[in-house]
């Protein structure tokens, strides 16, 4: 077989390669950006640290306590097998111009695992007008961010909840994620 015949009879796979190998590249560096963007169980630290029972001002607006708590029978049971649901909320004072949040998480401190909100995947749907997922300059009143979580029964504490609260001025945006601790240790 001559070069000719390999290359026309290979030519799919030969066009097909580099494009697998850029997206394969393109895809692993998203996922450790998102990674770190949704949580900080990309490597980093959070940005503010927040006492259990404490508040924070980011921009003129407040947030905080959060609240905590394993277990929550809202849900019906609608989870599955062998995990619990958590409820994180956290009240957010009436807001300013150019301050946001979103990306509420749950993380179990002593194994350092990260778990993302799953309230409408849980089916629910039906929450009281004040609770919200994010938060924005679109909703400036006053609201409880909130959001369930599924984790399983055997993971412990200590559990802190993150937020990621998102400050614009006329020329950047500055991104802070802020990690509540919570007094809840252990689970059930």
């Amino acid at each position: 077989m001559s070069a000719q015949q390999w290359a026309k009879r290979n030519a799919w796979a030969l066009v097909a390669i580099p494009i697998l190998t850029v997206g394969v590249f393109g895809a692993v560096a998203l996922e450790t950006d998102l990674r770190a963007l949704f949580s900080q169980n990309g490597g980093s630290a959070p940005d503010v640290t927040v006492p259990a029972g404490e508040t924070i001002e980011l921009g003129g607006v407040e947030f905080g306590p959060v609240e905590f708590q394993l277990g929550s029978t809202i849900t019906d049971g609608n989870q599955p097998a062998g995990t619990q649901v958590a409820l994180a909320a956290i009240p957010v004072s009436e807001g300013k111009d150019g301050v946001s949040c979103r990306n509420l998480a749950v993380i179990s401190e002593s194994s350092d695992t990260v778990w993302l909100e799953t309230t409408r995947e849980l089916g629910i749907f039906d929450l009281p007008s004040d609770v919200q997922s994010t938060c924005s300059t679109a909703n400036p009143e006053s609201a409880i961010i909130a959001g369930f979580f599924v984790v399983p029964e055997a993971t412990s504490g200590p559990w802190a909840v993150e937020l990621l609260v998102e400050q614009l001025s006329d020329e950047s945006v500055t991104r802070e994620i802020v990690r509540f601790e919570t007094d809840a240790s252990t689970a059930g």
